[in-house]
């Protein structure tokens, strides 16, 4: 995975009111901690954030984060939590946890897929039940993602964890049992008129059909 510059500065002041300015001049306040190290507050060139989150990576990025005017401060980082605003969406706050580049890491890679199944073909509904994996490896051995070619999958296939490849630096650590896709039957939907008119249409004892009044439909 290639390591993205994300460009930032010390934070010399706090409150709603400083991080209001801050977002409007095209900076976001963060927070980035770990690896025994004091935390630092920040903040973070917005727009190099939001192309990073809109990107492949997204928020599972590895990052190279540049502080201005302090460079014995940068260092790697992955992102921990990102803040959203509660009724616009917009990112409100963000916090990284510092790692190194020669010890492993836990994070979640997305997965894709290529090919058009047949159990599509034949009138199947593709059934997408886990879209992400989580794996282990150091930080540069991370995959943008997984592909998977499901192009063979047929109606009342399974594709689980177990069939998913990924290169010897790389260890899944979700179950391989998990499913990820799998191809079912379309539902079939009775007609709504054929539904009514079978219950409005009763049978006697003797099996014979029977209208309201009760009386055989010979009579």
């Amino acid at each position: 995975m290639e390591l993205l510059t994300l460009n930032a500065k010390v934070r010399t002041t706090s409150g709603k009111g400083p991080a209001r300015q801050a977002r409007l001049a095209g900076q976001l306040p963060g927070i980035m901690y770990g690896e025994k190290k004091d935390a630092i507050t920040l903040l973070i060139n917005a727009k190099e954030l939001y192309t990073i989150l809109q990107g492949e990576q997204g928020e599972h990025a590895i990052l190279n984060v540049a502080i201005e005017d302090q460079p014995d401060l940068n260092g790697p980082a992955m992102i921990k939590e990102i803040q959203h605003h509660p009724v616009r969406g917009h990112v409100m706050h963000a916090d990284f946890m510092r790692i190194s580049m020669d010890k492993k890491i836990h994070t979640l890679v997305a997965i894709k897929f290529e090919g058009h199944p047949q159990g599509i073909v034949d009138g199947g509904v593709l059934d997408h039940q886990l879209r992400e994996i989580e794996v282990e490896c150091l930080p540069l051995d991370v995959p943008e993602f997984l592909l998977s070619n499901i192009e063979h999958m047929e109606i009342g296939d399974s594709l689980h964890v177990s069939e998913l490849t990924v290169d010897d630096k790389v260890t899944i650590l979700t179950d391989p049992d998990r499913t990820i896709a799998a191809i079912h039957q379309p539902r079939v939907v009775k007609d709504e008129t054929e539904t009514a008119e079978g219950e409005e249409e009763g049978t006697d004892e003797s099996g014979e059909t029977t209208d309201d009044a009760g009386e055989t439909a010979s009579d």
